[in-house]
């Protein structure tokens, strides 16, 4: 009587948790996005979701659980509820990423930043390079590489996936830019939002031209 606790042995428990998750993830059909990079991944995860959210029932990865563990098991709270989900994707070494891809399946995927901040375990920038770049070679032909403008890695790493790429930042040639940014003290942050499609005034009440960039 009362509630029972089912235990599955296994041979590789982590590998077992991946497996479930892909399954899991393969019954919904939703708009998935993954986010990487050395720097500002939570918090541009955190304004992806936020702009998903006014109009699709959006699930993201709670905090920074991005890793090996935390991300299969954000993938599991899936339901046939929600229409998009935000998945932040972290890395310590090369083939990480590419396998965290496989759980989630996502077709847009955000690179961030590309710098010097896992050098310890990784080894160089290029071996960082190569790493983020497994989640641009995880998207679909029909899906979107969202790549920073401002970081002179990111902005080359195109070539690195078969779906097409959009830019942004605040640099003249990004795709989608921010111009016109202005501090309104505790008020946040307005500024002009140009992209291939027209302009917008847009406010956002977190402070700082890093909460632009990511914006």
């Amino acid at each position: 009587g009362g509630d029972r606790i089912g235990i599955v042995a296994v041979d590789d428990p982590l590998a077992a948790l991946h497996h479930r998750a892909a399954a899991w993830r393969a019954r919904f059909d939703v708009l998935t996005v993954g986010v990487t990079g050395s720097i500002a991944k939570t918090s541009t995860k955190e304004a992806v979701a936020a702009v998903l959210a006014r109009r699709f029932a959006t699930l993201r990865s709670e905090g920074n659980r991005n890793n090996e563990v935390g991300l299969p098991l954000t993938v599991l709270d899936l339901g046939p509820e929600h229409e998009a989900l935000v998945v932040e994707m972290g890395m310590y070494v090369g083939g990480e990423i590419a396998d965290l891809a496989r759980v989630a399946r996502p077709s847009i995927g955000v690179v961030t930043a590309v710098q010097a901040v896992h050098l310890s375990r990784i080894g160089t920038l290029e071996a960082i390079e190569q790493a983020k770049g497994e989640l641009l070679e995880a998207l679909p032909a029909d899906g979107m590489a969202v790549l920073n403008a401002d970081d002179p890695v990111v902005r080359r790493m195109g070539d690195r996936t078969a779906a097409r790429s959009i830019s942004y930042g605040f640099a003249d040639d990004a795709d989608v830019r921010a111009e016109a940014v202005n501090s309104n003290g505790l008020a946040g942050m307005t500024f002009t939002l140009r992209t291939p499609t027209g302009r917008l005034a847009a406010h956002v009440p977190t402070l700082g031209r890093l909460s632009v960039h990511n914006a």
